[in-house]
């Protein structure tokens, strides 16, 4: 492993976007919310990660195969395997475990494949349901130095503040350089799922990531698979990883927000005119300093924000991250 393949070339403005999305993020983390997914919620991820795969089955046709316990067919078989996956990674007593034999089980139980088996290339794939379109490889995996290093090189890195773009680095170098020939991204999928869980991102469970990248396939595979000549391929996809799990984390934190109470000339609201505006700043800006907050609302002084924030935080509206001057807020 080079050390160059883990070099981001970011630019003052996207380093400091990147460490303001993986500061929030952070904060969501800790707020301790643990919640087992609804049935129609993993459904959803289910689906998302099919369009990401770009499968060919309909959304009917896939559903039917789950519901059908009496299909035996391989594609049938596949999808109820690889929906119980989601089901369990989703779970709030999921083992978390990670190191490469853990890697090697899930693709041996993915694909049903014996020990012997996996590490032969006289196999061929199956044309099961989340195999892209056209796709005729062998599927065999052969145990490399190469995949250990990296799986190394992330437990090492796990212990650092920030996971998040560790976390994206990895995922990018096993889908394009691990030697799974086949079922990679469906296998990628799965671990992304078990290693934000594991840095912390349990929130997931109810907002995952897929289901973002899904709104938008062009997006996720430019920056999965662009190009990579100009040396920004990676930069690339940690910037738009991180992104989207930003924005999944965000939809989560609003979806939970306090209801603020209704305005009305006989009704006297909890918030002021002033102070819903401070509050709407935070949430579209979050995490933000004080001195942002100022300069959103030039004609008020500062003694009196900070009576705002008080007032708000006491309320539970907004909550803060740091110390003194690196305090910074965010919307609840």
């Amino acid at each position: 492993m080079k050390k160059a393949d883990t070099v981001l070339h970011l630019s003052k403005a996207q380093k400091v976007e990147l460490d303001r999305q993986m500061r929030y993020i952070n904060f969501v983390s800790r707020q301790g919310f643990l919640s087992t997914p609804s049935c129609d919620g993993v459904c959803a991820l289910f689906d998302a990660t099919a369009l990401l795969l770009n499968v060919q089955y309909t959304h009917e046709q896939l559903h039917a195969m789950l519901d059908n316990i009496h299909d035996n067919s391989s594609q049938a078989v596949f999808v109820r395997r690889y929906y119980d996956f989601l089901v369990s990674l989703l779970a709030d007593d999921t083992d978390e475990n990670f190191d490469e034999s853990r890697i090697v089980e899930f693709y041996q139980q993915l694909f049903e494949l014996s020990g012997s088996d996996s590490k032969q290339s006289a196999h061929r794939a199956p044309d099961f349901v989340l195999m892209r379109r056209g796709a005729v490889e062998r599927m065999f995996y052969t145990t490399s130095s190469e995949l250990s290093e990296w799986v190394e090189w992330l437990l090492v890195r796990s212990e650092e503040v920030y996971l998040l773009d560790d976390i994206a680095i990895f995922l990018y170098h096993f889908v394009r350089e691990s030697t799974f020939r086949q079922g990679r991204e469906e296998l990628m999928h799965l671990l992304m799922l078990l290693l934000l869980r594991r840095a912390g991102c349990r929130w997931i469970s109810m907002c995952a990531p897929a289901i973002i990248m899904a709104e938008n396939r062009v997006d996720y595979r430019r920056a999965l698979y662009g190009n990579n000549e100009a040396g920004d391929g990676l930069t690339n996809w940690v910037v738009y990883f991180v992104k989207v799990v930003y924005e999944a984390a965000r939809r989560f934190s609003a979806a939970h927000a306090p209801v603020l109470p209704p305005t009305s000339a006989s009704h006297k609201t909890t918030l002021n005119s002033r102070q819903r505006a401070i509050l709407d700043y935070i949430a579209k800006n979050q995490p933000v300093g004080l001195a942002a907050i100022v300069q959103s609302l030039r004609k008020e002084s500062v003694n009196t924000i900070k009576k705002d924030l008080l007032r708000m935080r006491q309320l539970g509206f907004i909550a803060t991250d740091g110390v003194l001057k690196g305090t910074v807020y965010y919307a609840i």
